[in-house]
């Protein structure tokens, strides 16, 4: 089992922006973006979802690598994941696996759905750039 799973919560997977008397606070959607090679997705999400957490985690994307057809394994996936989206400033915060994305909930799984699909495209000419 080699998956790499995308979640967040009601209020994290949309944009917002909050009016203050000292200026409006904009904020982007955040998801976690995660893998497991022992169990399924839901039971990951399962074991993260505690009581410090005011919201259900709600899965957005599942991602099967060796379903799909690929051989990566799941921890080299999601580490390439990570260092494009790190590299691109979009890090909630340091040692967190929380990213933040412009626009709507779909748009964003949409973008995650394509950065894996160029990570694991063979044929890609353009990878070098990215990764």
């Amino acid at each position: 089992m080699e998956i790499i799973y995308v979640y967040s919560t009601e209020t994290l997977k949309h944009p917002k922006t909050i009016h203050k008397p000292t200026g409006d606070v904009n904020y982007k959607a955040w998801f976690k973006i995660g893998m497991t090679t022992q169990i399924t997705a839901d039971d990951r999400v399962l074991e993260q979802d505690r009581t410090a957490n005011p919201e259900k985690l709600q899965i957005l994307h599942r991602f099967d690598i060796v379903a799909a057809g690929h051989t990566m394994k799941a921890y080299d996936l999601e580490q390439k994941i990570h260092k494009i989206l790190d590299r691109s400033g979009r890090r909630v915060r340091k040692n967190r696996e929380w990213f933040e994305f412009d626009g709507n909930c779909d748009k964003a799984i949409d973008e995650i759905k394509k950065l894996i699909e160029t990570i694991l495209d063979d044929s890609d000419v353009n990878k070098k750039d990215i990764l």
